[in-house]
């Protein structure tokens, strides 16, 4: 095997491996709530964004 093979697997397992764990469905009511994050208002706006509004 060489050494591209080699890294090339790595990659791709390391790959599958992060997208298993993201998707993983214990964390789905987690995701949800991060991708909520933008459409909330209720939080103040940061300070450098309220000098300019």
């Amino acid at each position: 095997m060489t050494p591209t093979l080699i890294s090339l697997l790595a990659v791709t397992f390391g790959f599958i491996g992060l997208v298993v764990w993201v998707y993983w469905p214990s964390r789905k009511q987690e995701l949800e709530s991060l991708g909520h994050i933008p459409l909330d208002d209720s939080e103040e706006q940061p300070a450098d964004r309220r000098k300019n509004s």
